[in-house]
């Protein structure tokens, strides 16, 4: 069990800009957030500093994906529909080309085959990068099938986040109006269809993946959040929290502490902590404002970060930082390699694996090693001089 968060900083913002998207550097080293004015800004955590700052002019940030093998590199999607790329901190280039226009609602980034996944609009595109020159779509997912279980008084199709993985084989959309979508990324084909339970309106507001634990943590727009056993149509669990209709919006959601504990955005200002499994309330972190839209976090070894921004008392946007201890989720080194290959499953990967898991065991086991050995020099007594290799 961890120790309780504890708030260790707050970034003042230099204006009332309402804050769209947040997300921490694979390495937990830096902060990015973007804002309803188009502003980037990036701070160092363990500096607790601003580092970079740069506007996009004419249009909101509304979603951010750091590149998983660059901590200095990350995807900025906009309203007007462009993706930009942040490289090192000192250029912005457009860097994907899907021929869509409409908001950019959500991007993904697979970090075996770094192909990307992005919501623009109706769409959901798959893109690879040129050699020379920036990505282009290689997959376009087509729109899924219209949900009879939810009531269709809104039909629009809009992607809410996008979850890459089995090396960038597989991506699960989670619509605003249609349930999630696991699709196979080749052939555009639907493997499974989680349709949530029949809320008042059905709506999701953003989703979370743990592929450690196999399942998604989804926010429903009623109630509070919901967590699904991937390819399951019903929950597992419920994480309830009490919702003002005034300010129904989607809410942030993220799993904490290896999936152990999960996390929500919260309308009344103090945003919620629970046990992923008996979704008993371990936490409320008080931020102090009314509405906590956006929140995101990091784990590494022994410390867990915590972000959350939303509108201060004095009309100030506010992002703070909350740390926490906790025993250390790196696991040895044969766990790590079958949660990698669970990630990235394909046929090299699991080839990989097998070898990464078997032959520790078999160097571990001298009486083991030597009865493979005397098998390898019966094998190659009778094998002829051209095999015997």
């Amino acid at each position: 069990m961890p120790t309780p968060y504890s708030l260790a900083h707050t970034f003042n913002m230099t204006g009332s800009d309402l804050i769209y998207c947040m997300e921490f550097s694979p390495d937990g080293v830096f902060l990015a957030s973007g804002d309803e004015n188009g502003n980037l800004v990036v701070f160092d955590v363990t500096q607790r500093q601003e580092v970079y700052r740069t506007i996009i002019s004419g249009a909101s940030l509304v979603c951010l994906k750091w590149d998983p093998q660059h901590s200095r590199r990350l995807f900025c999607g906009s309203s007007m529909g462009d993706v930009f790329l942040i490289d090192d901190f000192k250029q912005t280039s457009r860097e994907v080309l899907t021929g869509a226009r409409g908001p950019v609602y959500a991007i993904d980034m697979d970090p075996v085959s770094a192909h990307l996944a992005v919501a623009v609009g109706e769409e959901v595109h798959v893109a690879k990068k040129m050699q020379s020159g920036p990505y282009y779509t290689f997959s376009l997912m087509p729109h899924p099938d219209p949900v009879s279980e939810i009531p269709q008084q809104d039909n629009r199709v809009r992607a809410r986040s996008l979850h890459l993985y089995q090396g960038g084989e597989k991506l699960i959309v989670s619509y605003l109006n249609h349930g999630v979508v696991c699709w196979d990324v080749g052939s555009r084909v639907p493997l499974w269809h989680i349709v949530p339970p029949s809320h008042p309106n059905g709506h999701i507001g953003f989703s979370a993946l743990s592929l450690k634990r196999r399942c998604l943590l989804i926010s429903n727009l009623h109630s509070g959040m919901d967590a699904y056993y991937m390819g399951q149509s019903a929950p597992f669990q419920s994480y309830k929290q009490a919702i003002r209709p005034e300010m129904n919006v989607p809410l942030q959601v993220s799993f904490l502490h290896g999936g152990k504990s999960v996390i929500c955005g919260s309308t009344t200002g103090g945003v919620n902590i629970w046990d992923t499994e008996t979704a008993e309330h371990q936490q409320t972190l008080k931020h102090g404002a009314e509405l906590v839209q956006v929140v995101c976090a990091h784990q590494r070894f022994t410390r867990a970060l915590v972000a959350t921004a939303g509108i201060g008392g004095e009309k100030i946007s506010l992002i703070k930082l909350w740390i926490a201890e906790q025993d250390d989720i790196s696991e040895g080194p044969i766990v790590r390699v079958i949660g990698y290959i669970e990630a990235h499953d394909t046929s090299a990967m699991r080839l990989l694996g097998l070898v990464a898991v078997v032959l520790p065991i078999i160097l571990c086991f001298p009486g083991l090693r030597n009865i493979l050995a005397t098998n390898t020099m019966v094998r190659h007594m009778y094998m002829p001089k051209a095999l015997a290799c």
